[in-house]
């Protein structure tokens, strides 16, 4: 019978608060696992009263989230517990950077307890054996990582997972962090895009929404502007002049491509 993965761990000590995509990196790391399926999710931090502010609000009510301090034996009895259930879990942490369709693709691989690695995030979906292995803060866990990836080269139970056509990067600089969400933005697109869409109105709206994302503009403010630039774009058309055809098609444009922004920062966002 299938295992469905439902819990995580994510190591915060290391830049929870660093921007990327308009969410600081423990936020986007949280929602995504939520917005993937994770029920349980245990957040190592040293400072998990500063690091819970950081969250969404409301993200509590989502899944269950626990707060512990690397070394301490609530992290131990943690990891133990799901050694001792053999709950397959997800290892993340705050300097992974991925796009929103990375882990529903992850969560969904069949389990087979194998250790399945995404190397150039540092993040891996792990059998729940391996848990006890993570101990000591994200230190602790990037040595017992290693320890594991090459157990299981030697056992044959290592596979990489290929985060193509999404992205996954590891974010240790502003240059890595601008590069990064560079790359998810542009992943905000939508299959169904028609020609035009495709090759031009999404064109333009990833790149305003790469500018939208950091300052707070909201898909409900978007929302609103686009149905006063419809009536705006209305208005114009009715005088029937050369000048008001051009310009009402010009404003239906721009309308169309902010209404994708609107689409874009809520995927980003969740």
């Amino acid at each position: 019978m299938a295992i469905r993965v439902q819990d995580a761990l994510v190591q915060a000590e290391r830049a929870p608060g660093r921007p990327i995509a308009g969410l600081a990196s423990l936020d986007r790391v949280v929602l995504s696992a939520i917005a993937a399926g994770i029920q349980r999710i245990a957040i190592v931090s040293r400072e998990p009263e500063r690091d819970r502010a950081r969250l969404r609000e409301g993200s509590g009510e989502r899944a269950t989230l626990v707060f512990l301090v690397p070394g301490s034996l609530e992290e131990r009895a943690y990891l133990a517990g799901l050694a001792r259930d053999a709950r397959p879990f997800l290892y993340l942490h705050t300097e992974a950077a991925f796009d929103p369709h990375l882990l529903p693709r992850l969560v969904a691989e069949p389990e087979r307890g194998e250790l399945i690695d995404l190397p150039a995030a540092g993040i891996a979906r792990l059998p729940g054996a391996a848990a006890a292995a993570l101990l000591g803060g994200i230190e602790g866990a990037e040595r017992g990582l290693a320890g594991l990836r090459s157990q299981a080269d030697a056992g044959g139970s290592h596979r990489l997972f290929d985060a193509a056509p999404g992205h996954a990067s590891r974010v240790v600089d502003e240059t890595s962090r601008k590069s990064a969400e560079q790359a998810i933005v542009r992943t905000a697109g939508k299959a169904t895009d028609g020609l035009v869409s495709r090759h031009l109105n999404r064109r333009i709206s990833i790149t305003l929404t790469g500018r939208l994302l950091p300052t707070g503009v909201t898909p409900n403010m978007l929302t609103l502007g686009t149905l006063g630039l419809g009536l705006l774009t209305g208005l114009t058309l009715i005088h029937g002049s050369h000048a008001g055809l051009a310009t009402g098609a010009l404003l239906y444009h721009v309308n169309s491509t902010l209404d994708g922004c609107d689409g874009e920062i809520a995927r980003l966002k969740f």
